[in-house]
């Protein structure tokens, strides 16, 4: 067992409320382990399959190097769609502290999202899997709204093209939206204000 692995696999066992069903090994191209977290107001842990990338406890174009998975939690909010939640923690590149960042910041998802049901009404980015449309994918820009939209609510936008790109081979439709109008054609905000 290398090193690496090793203090993994020690450093998560040391955590509290924290226990390792499947231990910490290397595949092809990450290391791989089952754990479960516990924390007051759950009646039995939850678990979590985990994945560690080769440069974590770096970032990689922003991208966190770690995910907790379980597809049974999709339900709740800030989780992606294969089951990976959505957790912010502070940076470090010692590795036995971020392994603590990251627990500590799964154990406030399951606090706020899981045990609280938590929801919120802002999100710095909306994450939805891009899907091609007349063989293109589109993308929409805008800054905070100065209006209060329901939900269900609908209406109509004013936008204007931006340069257009690639992801991969497939061309991207860039577009910045300027104003939300509802349904009546009265107006619900500025998109893109001056800073």
């Amino acid at each position: 067992m290398s090193n690496r692995i090793n203090e993994i696999n020690t450093t998560i066992k040391n955590i509290p409320d924290v226990k390792i069903i499947k231990p910490f090994e290397e595949s092809e191209t990450s290391i791989q382990g089952c754990v479960s977290v516990f924390t007051e107001g759950l009646d039995k842990p939850l678990e979590f399959e985990v994945t560690i990338e080769p440069q974590y406890p770096i970032k990689s174009h922003d991208v966190e190097g770690i995910k907790f998975y379980n597809i049974g939690l999709i339900e709740y909010s800030h989780i992606m769609s294969n089951g990976s939640i959505c957790i912010n923690t502070p940076h470090t590149p010692v590795l036995w502290q971020k392994l603590v960042y990251d627990f500590d910041s799964v154990k406030a998802w399951i606090k706020k999202y899981y045990i609280d049901k938590d929801i919120d009404t802002h999100y710095e980015h909306l994450i939805i899997h891009p899907k091609v449309f007349k063989e293109s994918h589109f993308a929409y820009f805008f800054n905070e709204v100065d209006y209060t939209f329901r939900k269900n609510q609908y209406g109509l936008v004013d936008y204007s093209a931006l340069g257009n790109g690639f992801q991969r081979t497939t061309k991207v439709h860039n577009n910045i939206l300027q104003k939300f109008r509802d349904r009546n054609n009265k107006d619900a905000g500025t998109a893109c204000k001056k800073a």
